[in-house]
């Protein structure tokens, strides 16, 4: 059995809830302002937790993270999971929405990516066929030409 390892620094490859986006064909306004949120992805389960940054310092500039707020978790074969009494109804109507669950998956493969997952694109989409030769390795379904500057 692998060693269970969190893939997602707090300080590097921010996620933000897009200003705009669309649930179900209605247009959304974000009011989650500048909020940054991070994922920590478990290399064991694939789940996927959502955490903000509250603590604004980074952790390297003395930043405290015990500020940091639990949002929810998205696990690989489920839906968002919420923290009742921390997570805004904003949030939860993001992440449950489909667009914010594959923004999320889809972020959460490239974090696990660059914390050195080799098996990223499996461990986030389970149900994605194995890359052959000439295919992208981590490459999650759909994404293709996603990078960080896209989750910026």
């Amino acid at each position: 059995m692998a060693t269970p390892t969190t893939y997602g620094p707090r300080d590097k490859n921010a996620f933000q809830v897009p200003k705009e986006y669309e649930i179900n064909g209605v247009k959304t306004q974000s009011n989650n302002g500048n909020a940054r949120y991070y994922l920590l992805v478990d290399s064991v389960t694939g789940d996927t937790t959502i955490k903000t940054a509250d603590g604004k310092l980074p952790s390297s500039a003395g930043g405290n993270t015990g500020m940091d707020r639990v949002v929810g978790t998205i696990p690989k074969d489920g839906v968002f999971k919420p923290v009742l009494g921390s997570t805004t109804s904003q949030e939860t109507q993001y992440f449950n929405s489909a667009i914010g669950q594959k923004n999320v998956k889809n972020h959460a493969v490239i974090t696990a990516q660059n914390a050195g997952a080799q098996n990223a694109q499996q461990l986030i989409f389970p149900n994605s066929a194995k890359p052959g030769a000439g295919q992208g390795q981590n490459t999650p379904p759909g994404a293709a030409g996603v990078s960080d500057a896209d989750f910026k």
